[in-house]
């Protein structure tokens, strides 16, 4: 199975058929809006193959990539950070799945096994807990 989309939902937000919430709030510990990711698995597109985050209000996505319009901040009062993707076969291997991990200390590697975490703190600026986007690339 790959993913094929990824998405920001918000609050009770419910994902489309075919598609997965992640169970993490990726402004958990803070008063800003609750926000999840959700992922779809083996839909009509590529497989995301690279995920990366941008951190600015007006930033431009890295070339090939595409940007979610949802602030991972939103009234968080944290960084203004966006998630952008590839599908791009030269920028890595198929996704496989992802997992939002959320602690309460910034360096912590307690990931499932093969897991890739990307070091970039998803609450960063807002005080939460500390909130990173792992995934499992074929």
């Amino acid at each position: 199975m790959a993913v094929t989309g990824l998405t920001v939902l918000r609050d009770a937000e419910e994902p489309l058929p075919g598609w997965v919430k992640d169970k993490n709030n990726l402004n958990e510990g803070t008063s800003g809006t609750r926000l999840y990711f959700a992922s779809e698995r083996d839909g009509k597109e590529a497989p995301l193959t690279d995920v990366q985050f941008i951190r600015m209000e007006h930033g431009i996505p890295p070339a090939g990539y595409e940007k979610n319009s949802t602030d991972l901040n939103e009234g968080a009062g944290g960084r203004t950070i966006y998630t952008c993707y590839t599908r791009d076969p030269l920028r890595g291997t198929a996704i496989e799945d992802i997992y939002v991990l959320a602690s309460d200390q910034r360096d912590t590697d307690c990931l499932p096994e093969n897991y890739f975490k990307i070091p970039v703190d998803l609450n960063e600026g807002a005080h939460g807990k500390f909130i990173y986007l792992c995934y499992l690339a074929s």
